[in-house]
C-alpha cells in the first residue's frame, strides 16, 4: 500500500507561495498582436482611415502609440508577412498617411491614471518577416526623456527588439531601410512613474554657488563699513 507523504506547514507555505509567485509571472507580460483591429492595406502613402488608426485605444493596458501623427497604422500585412495573424503597425506622416520611414513611438502610462506617466521594466517587439537589409532600431527613454539604450539589430526575418531595465516611459522603433512594420509588442506590468526632480546641470550648480559667495562678500563688507 502506498502512503502520501503528510506535508509539514512549512512545505504547504512554501507550495503556495511557489503556486503564487507562477501565478504572478504568468500574469507579469501583456502581448498585443493587433488583429483585434481593423487594418488599411499595405499602401504607403496612403492616408490612413479612422478605424485603422491606434493611438489610445489600449490606454487600459498602459500604453499609447503615435507617430508624426498622434496614432500608428494597423496595416493588413497578411500571413507570412507579420509574425504572427496578418495585421502589423507601420508609422505616420504628420498629415496623417502610411509611412514606414516615419518612427514609431510608443509610451506607457498608469492603467489606473492614463494622465500620469507609467514605466515598465521589460519591452520586445519583432519586425516583419520579410526583410530588406539594413537595421532595426529601438531607442528607450525615461520619464525625463533620457536616453536609456539604443537596441539594434538587423532587419532579418521576424527580428527581435529586446530591452529589459527600470523606469522605461517611452520606446521609438525606426529602419533603416524605411520599409519595416512590427509587430507582437509584449510588455510587462506598468506602473506610475516615479516621482522625479530636476538635477540642475553643474555648470548651473555652480553659477549658484557663485552668486551665493557674492552675496555673502557684499553682506560683509556692509557689515565692516558700519
Amino acid at each position: 500500500m502506498l502512503r502520501t507523504p503528510l506535508r509539514t506547514p512549512l512545505l504547504t507555505t512554501l507550495v503556495a507561495a511557489l503556486t503564487v509567485a507562477a501565478a504572478s509571472s504568468a500574469r507579469a507580460q501583456t502581448t498585443v498582436n493587433f488583429d483585434s483591429f481593423t487594418g488599411m492595406p499595405n499602401s504607403p502613402g496612403s492616408t490612413v482611415p479612422i478605424a485603422a488608426r491606434l493611438g489610445t485605444q489600449l490606454l487600459g493596458l498602459g500604453v499609447k502609440f503615435g507617430s508624426f501623427s498622434d496614432y500608428v497604422a494597423v496595416v493588413t500585412l497578411g500571413v507570412g508577412h507579420a509574425t504572427s495573424g496578418a495585421l502589423g503597425i507601420g508609422g505616420t506622416t504628420s498629415a496623417g498617411a502610411l509611412s514606414y520611414s516615419a518612427p514609431i513611438r510608443i509610451s506607457f502610462w498608469d492603467p489606473a491614471n492614463a494622465a500620469t506617466m507609467g514605466v515598465t521594466t521589460f519591452v520586445q517587439i519583432r519586425g516583419d518577416l520579410i526583410p530588406v537589409g539594413g537595421n532595426i532600431t529601438m531607442r528607450v527613454f525615461d520619464p525625463l526623456g533620457m536616453l536609456l539604450s539604443t537596441v539594434t539589430v538587423p532587419d532579418a526575418s521576424g527580428a527581435t527588439l529586446t530591452y529589459t531595465g527600470v523606469n522605461v516611459h517611452l520606446v521609438e522603433l525606426s529602419s533603416a531601410s524605411g520599409t519595416v512594420a512590427f509587430d507582437d509588442l509584449r510588455f510587462a506590468d506598468v506602473t506610475a512613474g516615479p516621482n522625479a526632480s530636476v538635477v540642475p546641470e553643474p555648470s548651473a550648480v555652480a553659477l549658484l554657488g557663485g552668486g551665493v559667495l557674492m552675496l555673502g562678500a557684499a553682506a560683509r563688507s556692509r557689515l565692516l563699513r558700519a
